[in-house]
């Protein structure tokens, strides 16, 4: 028997999807959703036929979509979430001169290229971890700043957004599967960002950014030394390619 619900569910997000997601959206959610991420990022014309805007996008969006539901029925429910975030975002974006949305890159949020940011579990047994990459900031004139470093009153998404907008490199520690670090990583790919992925564990790493050099380490005080040697030659190379930055 067919299960009306399910069909009218799939249909509406089908539809809201094709008129409303784009590849920044897709490859957030691919990252938020972990393994089940590869029906997205492994699919061979969903991504390719929305960049060059093929009559076949929306059957692959229907294809995709139900995999998804196939998969983990509650993954719809993160898809319609980022819709209504998105909606939301687009209602009160505010204006540019021209009547339309502001640049990305405005006042508010360029390029910061003496700070770096990290994303990281904001626990006690990664303060050091944090600290030694700090260091590995320092050796190359960055300073390292996390979402807790520009808390106010509440750490919002709109700080997380714009710290990590505004960094000119994005370092996460993917370590324990942290679901933040996993949405921040997800946003800082989305916006085209510098990112140098970490773990304490290779099997923390999504499937999907396993092929980026990951830094691996053990968090003791070998471990970390080593951490902070290896990611401060990382920094440096990023640094040495770009031609925003400025040596010192």
């Amino acid at each position: 028997m067919i299960d009306m619900r399910r069909v009218e569910l799939i249909d509406r997000v089908v539809r809201r999807v094709i008129d409303t997601f784009d590849n920044g959206d897709w490859q957030l959610l691919a990252m938020y959703l972990g393994n089940y991420g590869t029906i997205i990022t492994g699919h061979d014309r969903l991504l390719r036929s929305l960049y060059f805007g093929d009559e076949d996008y929306p059957s692959c969006v229907a294809s995709v979509i139900g995999q998804l539901y196939s998969k983990d029925p509650d993954s719809l429910a993160l898809v319609e979430k980022m819709l209504a975030d998105k909606s939301a975002g687009d209602q009160s974006h505010p204006e540019g001169t021209n009547g339309g949305p502001m640049n990305p890159t405005s006042a508010a949020s360029k390029l910061d290229i003496s700070m770096a940011a990290v994303m990281i579990p904001f626990t006690p047994q990664f303060d050091d971890v944090r600290n030694a990459m700090a260091r590995a900031c320092r050796e190359n004139h960055l300073t390292l700043k996390a979402a807790d470093d520009v808390w106010e009153e509440s750490i919002l998404i709109d700080d997380i957004m714009n710290l990590i907008r505004t960094a000119c490199i994005v370092i996460v520690d993917f370590s324990g599967k942290n679901p933040n670090v996993m949405y921040e990583t997800g946003v800082a790919h989305a916006l085209g960002k510098e990112v140098i992925p970490v773990s304490q564990s290779i099997d923390d790493v999504p499937f999907d950014v396993k092929h980026h050099r990951v830094l691996v380490y053990e968090n003791n005080e070998a471990g970390r030394e080593s951490l902070r040697k290896r990611l401060a030659s990382r920094i440096r190379t990023i640094l040495d390619r770009n031609d925003w930055y400025i040596p010192f």
